[in-house]
């Protein structure tokens, strides 16, 4: 009589089993986020994500990926040679990503603000987006990375306009930058660090480069 009672309760039970076990299945460890190449996606935990001091937002490279969503793997993430797009299901709750000294110790990598999921298209607060040289004004310079730089199909100079930028000169941004009304700009002087394929007796101050095209 008592097996018949709980008959059901065995059958739920071995559904619940069976799915979970279909989902797990499928689900592949494609390494840390750090590992994830250009072009590639994959799922990771939100918590991922920290905003440093200026309210840039970073994705810590050392967090596991997986290939679909599972557990508390539900932040969806593709690389892209910037840094990383992020697929957020919900907005960022107030607080959530609170502005802090990152620890130096970790690696991060830069994340794009702009997301989109569920067919709605999410904008991270101002305040967390970062921002890239297609966001100069005319007469802003600005400090990039000298891979920014690279050649078109002509083989002239152009720049990459989805790189990020900052305000002062850093180990890794390094060359110097600055938007005209007629385009960009290179500073080939000393102290601006372009690639040095780029670099000859020619090339001095300030240098129009083409913008690069997808």
């Amino acid at each position: 009589m008592n097996s018949v009672k709980y008959f059901p309760c065995l059958i739920l039970a071995l559904v619940v089993y069976c799915g979970l076990s279909a989902v797990f299945s499928k689900v592949h460890h494609l390494g840390s986020v750090g590992d994830l190449k250009v072009g590639d996606s994959g799922w990771t935990q939100r918590w991922a994500l920290h905003a440093d001091e200026h309210g840039r937002l970073w994705i810590d490279e050392s967090f596991p990926v997986i290939s679909c969503a599972a557990g508390s793997a539900l932040l969806k993430i593709h690389r892209v040679e910037s840094g990383f797009v992020v697929y957020l299901n919900n907005p960022p709750t107030e607080g959530e990503f609170e502005k802090r000294k990152l620890n130096s110790e970790q690696e991060y990598a830069p994340v794009i603000g702009l997301a989109k999921n569920c067919g709605k298209q999410i904008l991270l607060p101002e305040e967390y987006r970062r921002k890239t040289l297609k966001d100069l004004k005319p007469g802003q310079i600005c400090w990039t990375a000298p891979w920014a730089l690279s050649r078109n199909h002509k083989g002239k100079p152009a720049i990459k306009t989805d790189f990020f930028f900052s305000s002062k000169r850093s180990a890794i941004d390094k060359m110097q930058v600055q938007r005209k009304p007629d385009g960009f700009y290179v500073n080939f002087n000393y102290d601006s660090r372009p690639p040095a394929e780029f670099c000859s007796l020619e090339r001095t101050g300030w240098v129009r480069v083409e913008e690069a095209r997808d």
